[in-house]
């Protein structure tokens, strides 16, 4: 019945010819593993003026190497000819001419045709796989199976390498082989792992995921498809020193696509190809690789590529994957290494370029108009969280350019979606679940309840001391959650949380400060010498059981387990933290993040846990990650979705990505996991500068002027002052003045912000040099005012009474 439904499906559907492999045997067509008598008529039909003599030569080229055993290196070199054609010399004028296998320009050109029953050993031999031939050439590889794909590994594998032996030269020339047992399909490569052999579910990118055979013989086999897959979508990258062979995953290839379409548009869309957002751990280098090969490929004029990241890894990451793909050769003129070479490189117009962004910021370079260069940014929707991108986008007002995220456009994106345009591609985590792509998260909050007990007397005792008031900032949320009862309870529930879950993979510990990272890491380590001495003494209850080894499994992973700090704690002291807590802390020595990515991506090192405040996670998937703590507050959206998708990446024998949310952010993080897991279309409206727009800039800063006016405060002043003793001095004048009138400071303050709001949808260079300044000036003025100068910060210098008198009237519960 499947294999009925199957040869329906192409004959009838995909229009293939269908073929018996005992008739084909039988007649002689087969010569070797190629398709004789199609190849000859099809070389005929697709070069003009090849003689018989020509093709025969041909074939031998395309046979040439094969040996008895399969070799990938070989299957390569197959790959090569069959994608760019063979060159010999022309037997009528004696000059090189390239011959085409394959017509990629026009699939109805080429003649594609299905084997059944096709036999490995020889005609008399029992099988249901199938062969598809394309141009007589065999490129795909179909293997029926009457179990479920899931229980049907250990089978496929002997299989495999049964397949493999047996006929080395048919799978020389393979490019695809599916799995099916006709409810469920996978495709992948004769070069990869049983595990990465992928679904196909979706024909169009907004569709729901189905596993009907005929929408997954329709995106693979397709004659368009099948030929743009084969043509654009294999690699043959290099992993530690050993070649691999990658097919493009279904989510990939339908968005690649929609990119690929954009650039070829990029006239009418002025540039703007647009936002390509796909969820962590769904392949995103690996489609800015496809993205770029394509386009080199197919577009009518091969551009410049500029690659721009924000973080070194992520540079370095995606310039190897183009060396490990042989698409460049390591050279260091691809690389921006400094910010002196950038105007340099920029000019000479190379064919590509990685750099990271912040060798755009504060140098002086020209405007390049060159619509021939493609402008591919990575994580560009972060990126242009700060003001760094600015001289990128004066620097390329007018070329094509992409954004890559990996997280969704939020409300504050308006710069992101005027510079590149809106979602061009879309596969959200939500997608991504149901496709096995990444996994689902779970949420705990074990945030500690904090009770601030008789408010009114910690005030007059700190009144009592200080003969000053408290001051409110120091009362907010954020500052009790420092104390170290909170601390301390935080570190018990992790100790006993971790140590029972050390052999289900790793986890990030995200803290409110660089301090906070310092303590928890001493507390935790306090309380997990106590539960080793714990267990060990409860062995003694246990003889030779099973119990027993658990426990001795369990004590002998946590004396090998380590934990560091990966975050900025120059400036703390030990002996601050003591006249704090009365406790003896280790500042340990500062390890290189490079370094620390390494040891924690590595399964098999004791590194486990890792203190951080946030900004080191954001950008890389780590797969051995499971476990994400989170004890800050997230201002900012963006952020917190990023720390949210961290332990989404699938690994083996990983089940779910948790979140343990030690600081009661449960509404954020159940936002930012809502529109992780299904992202809503944002419109932005009209974002041009008008002249309305203009209007209400004028507006607030004429609002502001006469405030200052009206309080002697002066900008030419402030900037005809060079010395920043006295320039603080001012600023100090400025804020008395403004705190004296509590009117004038809260009109400031309004106008201020409705001016910051309008700012954040347009460019610097958009906006004259005179408002430019004056919002400048606003700026210093507003962060000096509203500034909290009590903050518990890496920098603070609160007397330690004062912290122990805070400590003594809160109140921790679990």
């Amino acid at each position: 019945m499947i294999k009925k439904n199957i040869l329906n499906i192409f004959q009838k559907q995909l229009s293939w010819k269908i073929e018996n492999f005992s008739e084909i045997y039988a007649n002689g067509s087969l010569k070797g593993s190629i398709f004789d008598r199609e190849f000859n008529s099809s070389l005929k039909k697709i070069n003009s003026e090849i003689s018989s003599s020509e093709i025969e030569e041909v074939k031998e080229l395309l046979k040439k190497d094969i040996s008895k055993e399969f070799d990938l290196r070989v299957n390569k070199s197959k790959y090569l000819l069959i994608r760019d054609g063979i060159q010999i010399i022309s037997k009528k004028d004696e000059k090189k001419k390239v011959i085409k296998l394959i017509d990629f320009e026009n699939p109805e050109n080429n003649l594609f045709t299905l084997v059944s029953d096709f036999s490995l050993k020889n005609k008399d031999s029992k099988t249901s796989n199938f062969v598809g031939f394309a141009n007589g050439i065999p490129l795909l590889f179909i293997f029926l199976v009457s179990e479920s794909l899931n229980s049907f590994e250990e089978k496929f594998i002997k299989s495999y390498k049964e397949n493999l032996k047996d006929s080395p030269d048919l799978f020389s020339y393979n490019s695809f082989c599916i799995l099916t047992n006709g409810n469920e399909s996978k495709i992948g490569t004769i070069g990869e792992e049983f595990s990465s052999y992928r679904n196909w579910t979706r024909l169009r990118e907004e569709e729901k995921s189905n596993n009907n055979i005929e929408i997954f013989l329709q995106g693979t086999c397709n004659k368009n498809n099948f030929l743009d897959l084969l043509e654009n979508f294999i690699i043959f990258p290099k992993e530690k020193g050993k070649l691999k062979k990658i097919m493009v995953q279904n989510h990939q290839f339908l968005g690649v696509n929609l990119a690929f379409e954009s650039y070829i548009n990029k006239e009418k869309n002025k540039g703007k190809l647009g936002i390509f957002y796909h969820t962590r751990g769904s392949g995103k280098k690996y489609s800015i690789l496809f993205l770029a090969e394509k386009i080199k490929r197919k577009a009518k004029e091969s551009p410049s590529f500029l690659f721009i990241s924000d973080r070194e890894f992520l540079e370095e990451e995606l310039y190897e994957l183009f060396i490990d793909c042989n698409v460049l050769k390591k050279d260091k003129d691809y690389l921006v290494n400094r910010k002196e070479e950038l105007k340099g490189k920029l000019l000479s117009k190379k064919s590509y370029l990685f750099c990271l962004i912040h060798k755009f910021y504060g140098v002086s370079l020209p405007e390049i108009n060159n619509k021939n260069t493609l402008i591919i940014v990575n994580e560009a929707c972060r990126i242009f969280d700060n003001s760094k991108f600015e001289g990128l986008v004066k620097v390329f007002p007018n070329s094509a350019r992409i954004g890559f995220s990996s997280t969704p456009l939020v409300r504050g994106d308006t710069k992101v979606v005027r510079y590149f345009g809106e979602y061009i591609s879309i596969y959200e985590l939500g997608k991504a679940i149901v496709d096995g792509i990444a996994l689902p998260l779970a949420y705990e909050n074990r945030a500690c309840k904090i009770k601030l007990l008789e408010k009114s007397s910690i005030k007059e005792d700190f009144f009592e001391m200080t003969k000053e008031k408290l001051p409110e900032e120091y009362l907010k949320i954020e500052h009790l959650m420092m104390v170290e009862d909170r601390l301390r309870r935080n570190a018990q529930d992790f100790v006993h949380f971790f140590s029972n879950n050390l052999k289900q993979g790793k986890g990030i510990y995200i803290c409110f400060n660089s301090k906070a990272c310092l303590l928890m890491r001493h507390f935790i380590r306090e309380y997990w010498n106590e539960e080793i001495k714990k267990l060990t003494k409860t062995l003694q209850q246990f003889v030779g059981n099973e119990k027993r080894k658990k426990i001795e499994e369990q004590i002998k992973l946590m004396k090998k387990f380590e934990m560091e700090i990966i975050s900025n704690t120059y400036g703390l002291k030990a002996k601050n933290i003591y006249d704090y807590y009365g406790i003896k802390v280790e500042i340990p020595k500062v390890i290189s993040s490079e370094k620390l990515l390494k040891k924690f991506k590595s399964k098999k090192d004791n590194l486990k846990v890792v203190f951080t405040t946030s900004t080191w996670p954001s950008g890389f998937d780590i797969k051995e990650l499971n476990f994400v703590f989170i004890d800050k507050p997230f201002l900012n959206e963006r952020e917190l979705m990023q720390v949210v998708s961290l332990p989404t990446s699938k690994d083996e024998g990983k089940e779910e990505g948790v979140i343990i949310d030690y600081f009661d952010n449960c509404s954020g993080i159940r936002g930012a996991i809502s529109n992780l897991y299904s992202s809503k279309r944002i419109s932005f409206g009209d974002i041009s500068l008008t002249p309305q727009i203009i209007g209400k800039i004028n507006t607030y800063i004429r609002g502001i002027e006469n405030i200052f006016s009206y309080l002697s405060i002066s900008l030419k002043k402030f900037e005809s002052e060079e010395k920043v003793n006295k320039r603080r001095e001012m600023l100090l004048e400025y804020k008395k003045k403004l705190l004296s009138d509590i009117e004038s400071k809260e009109a400031f303050n309004d106008y201020y912000e409705q001016l910051s709001n309008i700012f954040k949808s347009f460019f610097s260079h958009e906006l004259t040099e005179e408002i430019r300044n004056k919002f400048s000036f606003f700026k210093i003025i507003y962060n000096f005012l509203n500034r909290k100068d009590y903050l518990m910060s890496e920098k603070d210098d609160l007397e330690s009474d004062l912290f122990k008198l805070l400590n003594k009237y809160i109140k921790v519960e679990r």
